[in-house]
């Protein structure tokens, strides 16, 4: 059998046995064909029907050759070539998918992407994680001389920055440029994520921030402004950067006021605890989840899961009111179902709780609302911040037909604004 297999086609099939039977499997999509007789017209059909994008002939027998041998020439000559030019665009291309979508250069390692590789063109070797880390590093040095370069022709930069700590609790300093160019056009652009391992003293962030802004050849005289949040160690930081403007982050300040107020009025900080142990209930136990898709298909409610709150967002907060509303009945009839997992009535909301969410869901929302806004990285958001504060007071947090609970809300945040 090995001797009469002179055929091109079977570089791309081999032969198996099937329920006693013969057969050729193709290599680039793993489908079995029938095979027998020696004859490999029905492999040669699939190649052409299965796989016609790696295929462009021409149909008429011009030089007395066989359609099936000139079809099999054609697909493999396309299929095991690649020029060295197609090569690193097809590289490149994989490089910034890499960083676009923060992809581990890993990936190009893994089994079933290097298949899936060989089924979009069996032609191109999957190039090792060096080579792309290689090949980001110099798009990097490009985009980042591109950059200076655009710096350099700008008036007047914006600068914000924010000091965080990663899962693995490791610190970072990410510092962002904003700009308006000579078209009016809008640009924010990430200097720098540089991991920190000193301690987070107002100098050490100080010398971090002057790194950067001297990396990038942006004159001290250049930086309009620079913005931060609330933390003591950004405040102080601020005193050793030579006189640059320090703008206060508006969304932390208010972060900070909304929070404020939750803590101070007790009815609410109680009612805040009391939605989170009902959510994590939901969110621990397999049963209640499944039993709460059970009953929201039965009440034609959204099938939403739970949301729980993060402490340092307070808008997760609404977030997690709204949805404790929305799905009320559903819940109430899931933790009061006699087969429920514990004593799981215990941790439904009782109607003071209800009563003070439904009350606190449109005082919050035009806050909601305004956090959305001044946090987007779309268009300059400074113009906004007196309009926006003057509705605010003068309209979404005066105090009018609202219970005690809204109201001493509503008069803390304004006060600590």
């Amino acid at each position: 059998m090995e001797g009469k297999k002179r055929s091109p086609i079977w570089k791309f099939f081999s032969v198996v046995e099937q329920g006693g039977k013969t057969g050729a499997k193709c290599s680039l999509c793993a489908a079995t064909v029938s095979y027998s007789g020696g004859s490999t017209g029905t492999m040669a059909n699939h190649l052409k029907f299965k796989h016609k994008s790696l295929i462009n002939i021409d149909n008429n027998d011009k030089n007395g050759n066989s359609h099936s041998q000139k079809l099999i020439t054609a697909f493999s000559q396309r299929a095991t070539s690649m020029s060295e030019e197609h090569w690193q665009r097809c590289t490149e291309a994989l490089a910034c998918m890499c960083a676009r979508d923060l992809r581990p250069m890993s990936i190009v390692e893994r089994v079933g992407f290097k298949t899936f590789c060989n089924t979009l063109n069996p032609a191109f070797k999957v190039p090792g994680k060096t080579t792309i880390a290689k090949y980001i590093s110099i798009s990097y040095d490009e985009m980042k001389e591109e950059l200076v370069r655009l710096l350099n022709k700008q008036i007047g930069v914006a600068l914000t920055c924010d000091h965080w700590t990663s899962c693995g609790v490791e610190g970072y300093l990410t510092v962002t440029a904003h700009f308006v160019d000579d078209e009016f056009y809008y640009h924010n652009c990430v200097l720098a994520t540089r991991q920190t391992t000193e301690r987070h003293t107002g100098m050490n962030i100080a010398q971090d921030l002057k790194a950067v802004i001297s990396e990038f050849g942006i004159e001290k005289e250049g930086v309009t402004a620079l913005v931060s949040d609330n933390a003591s160690n950004m405040v102080a930081c601020m005193e050793h950067m030579d006189g640059i403007m320090h703008i206060r982050c508006f969304g932390d300040t208010l972060q900070l006021s909304i929070r404020g107020a939750f803590d101070d009025i007790p009815s609410i900080s109680d009612t805040i605890v009391a939605g989170r142990k009902l959510v994590s209930y939901f969110r621990r136990s397999v049963v209640a989840n499944n039993e709460l898709k059970v009953r929201q298909k039965q009440m034609h409610l959204p099938e939403h899961s739970l949301i729980l709150d993060c402490p340092t967002r307070w808008n997760s907060t609404f977030d997690m009111f709204e949805r404790l509303i929305e799905q009320r009945l559903s819940v109430y009839a899931v933790v009061h179902n006699m087969n429920s997992p514990g004593d799981a009535r215990i941790l439904d909301l009782i109607d003071s709780h209800c009563t003070i969410i439904e009350g606190m869901i449109p005082v919050l929302k035009p806050l909601y609302m305004a956090t959305r806004i001044m946090c987007s990285e779309e268009y300059p958001t400074i113009s906004g911040l007196y309009p926006i504060l003057y509705i605010l007071k003068n309209h979404n947090l005066l105090v009018k037909d609202t219970d005690c609970q809204c109201g001493d809300f509503q008069r803390k945040v304004t006060r600590k604004h």
